[in-house]
């Protein structure tokens, strides 16, 4: 039976998954047909806003209670899957950042350019920290097994 870190850590990679599809999605989106922005009327700040809100905050918030749960113990399966988080975090936002030149002048403002790199920082803290819980736990496994000899 699965503990409550590895549904934790399932739902953080599933709220990274949907951030870096959203995020390329919308990138794309105001890259539009023929390089020339979007036909239609957008507010992409407002709209980055949402799908940060939506998303990208909330899979680093569940990662970071993953680590929170996993204090006096770790789960192995929990850590993997925050590693595959980071990974995925890291290679979403890498793409976002090709699709950046390609934006039309008129669609960019300050944060568009900053927003994928402060999630590629967020996923390799999460994938680091995760590896670090694997580290640690196999440690103590090795000093508890030097104790009972």
């Amino acid at each position: 039976m699965l503990k409550l870190e590895t549904w934790v850590s399932l739902g953080s990679l599933g709220m990274t998954v949907m951030f870096s599809a959203l995020m390329i999605s919308f990138y794309l989106f105001l890259v539009g047909p023929d390089a020339k922005g979007p036909g239609i009327y957008v507010d992409p700040l407002g709209v980055l806003i949402q799908i940060i809100s939506i998303s990208g905050v909330p899979g680093l918030i569940l990662a970071g209670t993953v680590f929170g749960l996993q204090k006096a113990y770790v789960v192995k399966e929990a850590t993997l899957i925050l590693v595959a988080s980071g990974i995925v975090l890291i290679l979403g936002m890498a793409i976002v950042v090709t699709i950046v030149p390609e934006i039309n002048r008129n669609y960019i403002f300050g944060g568009l350019n900053a927003v994928p790199f402060v999630f590629m920082a967020g996923g390799a803290a999460v994938a680091c920290f995760a590896i670090y819980s694997l580290y640690r736990s196999r440690k103590s496994q090795l000093k508890l097994e030097d104790e009972r000899r």
